[in-house]
């Protein structure tokens, strides 16, 4: 019975999640902030061998010339908007195949897939929403949710 509930698990999981869309532009992105993480937390005390910078920074293909603290936390800024457009990008690829294989399902002949993934695709845009109210919340930000999402 247990391994039968397992393998039941496992389907629901299948079809309700997704692995992130990676791709090297989102990996890059990623380790680009784990990078500059580590260099700021150098600048203010913390032990982190200068092979590991050395290994992440070649990872990431960066080159750095910063000399201050101020420095490393402006280039992970813009190292955090290019993250967050991997991510867009990531997102609007995994909803256009998810439309793909309804669409092909559908010119199939069936009529039960295709609903299953507007379902999923529709589950998925309101968790994003979500994400994106309580981010609102966390900052303080108060214009009204409308004009912001």
């Amino acid at each position: 019975a247990t391994s039968i509930m397992h393998k039941a698990e496992q389907n629901c999981v299948k079809s309700f999640s997704r692995p992130a869309s990676w791709s090297v532009a989102l990996m890059r992105a990623s380790t680009t902030i784990k990078y500059w993480n580590l260099q700021i937390s150098t600048f203010t005390g913390g032990k982190t061998s200068e092979q590991t910078l050395t290994d992440i920074k070649q990872q990431a293909h960066l080159v750095d010339f910063t000399k201050m603290k101020e420095q490393a936390r402006t280039e992970r800024l813009v190292a955090r908007k290019c993250l967050v457009k991997c991510l867009h990008e990531a997102e609007e690829l995994w909803e256009s195949e998810l439309k793909q294989r309804a669409e092909d399902l559908a010119a199939l002949g069936d009529s039960q897939v295709p609903l299953s993934y507007e379902n999923l695709i529709e589950h998925e845009r309101s968790r994003s929403r979500w994400r994106k109210i309580n981010l609102f919340l966390k900052q303080g930000i108060t214009e009204p949710l409308t004009r912001l999402l």
